[in-house]
């Protein structure tokens, strides 16, 4: 059966809950296609990238791309690697769906 228009609109997909060892429970989203694009489209370091994920795809605690880069210079550096690889993951962006044209997070 094919999809209808109206079904299609209305399709959401649900937050998660991920916990980040050291730093605790996160609740994420999947960037839309449209926030895919944008991040893609951009061409950031990737830094800032980062900072426009998460900020984008974390739903709780909300953290502004300011608040990520505060956190950015006192966290160690691996920290946030699980967690923007599960943001990556739920949004089909990892590296496996490159030949699928879906944009990668990272270059």
């Amino acid at each position: 059966m094919v999809v209808s228009k109206e079904d299609l609109l209305a399709k959401t997909f649900g937050v998660e809950e991920f916990d980040v060892p050291q730093l605790g429970v996160f609740k994420i989203r999947p960037l839309t296609r449209a926030e895919a694009l944008t991040v893609k489209d951009k061409e950031l370091p990737v830094a800032k990238a980062e900072q426009w994920i998460i900020a984008h795809a974390v739903a709780e605690p909300v953290l502004s791309e300011k608040d990520v880069e505060q956190l950015q210079k006192q966290l160690p550096a691996g920290l946030f690697t699980p967690l923007t690889d599960r943001i990556a993951e739920i949004s089909g962006m990892k590296k496996e769906a490159a030949k699928s044209g879906v944009p990668g997070v990272r270059k």
